[in-house]
């Protein structure tokens, strides 16, 4: 997958699991606030399942057991549409188009079908993969190089259409945009690391 490749092939430093915590509870604390104030919003529930799959797919890559260890490697992926959702649902919690929808999609399709066939034939060296009944190195590679394109595409989308609403929007609403579109490019960068810096 985009990220669990990267994941399989060398161990996270210390400051890179304290990072990741960070952010983990930070977005579950946040979603939980808005959550609490906001009840008819479904902002809140976004924001806080964001955390929960980030913080849990982190925390179960450092089992033994093949089951869990697979699951936290395609939970680190899964946190990907999820985020996609809440910023295209700002400020409403809702999509607003179909163009949103097919987004949300692009990351879903990655995320789901293509890592089930990737982890099919995902090889690693741990021998943790509980999914991979037809190990071959090469077609992982392919299906992981489709899964990369498909969500640096899905990346450039996000920046574009929140981009536009932010345009769009007037003084006080792109104030509260900002912090949404930072996280759409967030995301293309983070894509393009995958492409760029991963071998």
């Amino acid at each position: 997958g985009p990220r669990g490749r990267s994941a399989t092939s060398s161990g996270r430093g210390s400051w890179g699991r304290v990072v990741g915590v960070f952010v983990g509870w930070s977005c579950v604390g946040g979603g939980t606030c808005v959550w609490g104030r906001l009840a008819h919003s479904r902002l809140g529930p976004l924001m806080a399942l964001v955390g929960m799959l980030w913080l849990f797919g982190r925390t179960m890559t450092l089992a033994t057991n093949p089951v869990v260890y697979t699951a936290g490697l395609w939970l680190t992926d899964l946190w990907a549409p999820a985020f996609a959702l809440f910023l295209l649902s700002f400020p409403t919690g809702r999509l607003g188009s179909r163009a949103d929808l097919a987004i949300v999609g692009l990351f879903l399709f990655v995320t789901v079908p293509l890592e089930f066939l990737w982890f099919l034939f995902l090889v690693l060296d741990s021998g943790l993969n509980a999914l991979g009944i037809a190990p071959n190195e090469s077609a992982a590679h392919v299906i992981d190089t489709i899964q990369r394109d498909l969500i640096s595409l899905g990346a450039v989308l996000l920046v574009i259409t929140l981009g536009r609403r932010w345009l769009r929007s007037s003084g006080p609403v792109r104030r509260q945009m900002t912090p949404v579109l930072v996280g759409a490019v967030a995301i293309l960068l983070q894509s393009a690391s995958w492409i760029f810096l991963s071998s």
